[in-house]
């Protein structure tokens, strides 16, 4: 890693911390964290790491499922991250919020 990589990950990180104490950063941070948990417990329950499977759509059982996969399929930004991108990246999972809030009201 060259010196050059280094500063653009500490902007990258300064970034970061900017965003985080936003409304927006806010959003992602408890998008997250919903995440997170859901997938933890399912995985322990399941005896599955979830991080290693592909997405199958047609197993959604649920409406909020299918709107969720659907956002995050029309969010083209969050397909390719970069550095100049990062706040419209960051924003992008603050957006979806909603989706994630009224997934979870199932559980």
């Amino acid at each position: 890693m060259g010196i050059e990589d280094v500063k653009g990950q500490a902007q990258k990180a300064r970034n970061l911390h900017s965003f985080i104490k936003t409304l927006h950063g806010q959003e992602v941070l408890a998008v997250y964290r919903r995440a997170c948990t859901l997938v933890t417990h399912e995985e322990k329950k399941d005896h599955v790491n979830y991080g290693e499977k592909s997405v199958n759509s047609h197993l959604f059982a649920h409406e909020t499922e299918r709107e969720l996969w659907k956002e995050l399929q029309n969010q083209e930004i969050l397909k390719e991250e970069t550095r100049e991108g990062m706040d419209k990246y960051l924003k992008a999972y603050a957006a979806l919020r909603p989706f994630v809030d009224a997934f979870f009201m199932r559980f």
